[in-house]
């Protein structure tokens, strides 16, 4: 193959030299051309015989080589057998690994306890509750256990005496009376104690007012309220309080006749 390359390299170069001699253009043209088919031709013999070079080494190569030994793992077993052979001694036989078997453990038994006997709730004690009375009434709470009771009702009057007790005390009044007053006796109230007072017609909140005790440690006290155009008909109550605590509650009636 190279012998081909070689013949079409000077192939080529025979036809480049005449066409430099060529007279004629034409001449020089054709020759250059067959040169440069005849340089291509040369390049791809010697290609192939490069190719064709390369592959017999390798096939030689691969010939050359011997097979290789297949790899043999040997067991431990196998070795030892190998080195007591080899020393002229019998192969120890492998003993039996004993078992180790576990013996069952007693599971503990847990003992419930008995149930507790249910106790038997006792009935709660009842709460009489006492309705206000249907016929007003200034009834006082004196006997409520009240621990901050500090005022206790006298009585209701349309007027005051000279020791600001109440006139004609009275539960019940006439359409139109410009004011009522309630008479209270106060002990034991700490200084500039707050006294508060709200009054109810029908249930309805009518009248709110505050005011403050004397410095006196017990007295008589009162309070007062003057409706515009007097007192309408109907039921009233009126609580009356120091602090949180309700000291006493004055019910009274109006009526037209």
């Amino acid at each position: 193959m190279f012998a081909i390359g070689v013949a079409f390299l000077s192939s080529a170069i025979a036809a480049h030299q005449r066409g430099k001699r060529a007279a004629y253009y034409s001449q020089r043209r054709a020759s250059r051309r067959h040169s440069s088919r005849q340089g291509m031709r040369a390049l791809a013999a010697f290609a192939l015989g490069a190719v064709l070079l390369i592959a017999a080494v390798v096939v030689r190569v691969t010939e050359a080589t011997p097979p290789l030994p297949s790899s043999v793992t040997p067991t431990a077993m196998t070795l030892a057998g190998s080195l007591a052979t080899a020393r002229g001694a019998q192969a120890p036989t492998p003993q039996p690994v004993p078992t180790l078997t576990p013996s069952p453990m007693p599971m503990p038994t847990l003992q419930l306890a008995t149930s507790a006997p249910l106790l038997t709730p006792t009935s709660a004690p009842e709460i009489e509750l006492v309705p206000l009375s249907a016929t007003p009434t200034s009834t006082p709470i004196s006997d409520l256990p009240l621990p901050e009771r500090r005022l206790q009702l006298v009585g209701l009057a349309e007027a005051l005496d000279e020791r600001g007790l109440p006139l004609n005390p009275s539960t019940r009044f006439i359409s139109g009376t410009r004011s009522i007053f309630i008479v209270f006796e106060y002990r034991n109230v700490p200084p500039n104690a707050l006294l508060r007072h709200t009054w109810f017609h029908n249930g309805n909140s009518v009248h709110f007012d505050s005011t403050q005790l004397p410095l006196a440690a017990t007295g008589i006290g009162h309070i007062t309220w003057a409706p515009e155009g007097g007192f309408a008909p109907g039921t009233y109550e009126v609580h009356v309080v120091i602090g949180n605590v309700l000291q006493f509650i004055a019910n009274f009636e109006v009526s037209t006749a």
